[in-house]
């Protein structure tokens, strides 16, 4: 089993769009009991975190 679930937030037009999402969900999952880690990237970067992210914001 994993220690952390790994999210990776896409932002397709460079207006960064996927950091503004990925403060407030680190904001909503501070309260809850568990590990996770974040990254965000460009659409076109994407394949670059195809074997690390779990989840695709």
């Amino acid at each position: 089993m994993k220690d952390s679930v790994n999210i990776l937030f896409v932002c397709g037009y460079g207006v960064g769009s996927s950091v503004m999402l990925q403060t407030v969900v680190k904001k909503a999952l501070a309260k809850y009991d568990f590990s996770f880690d974040m990254e965000h990237t460009a659409a076109g970067e994407v394949g670059g975190f195809t074997d690390w992210a779990d989840i695709y914001a």
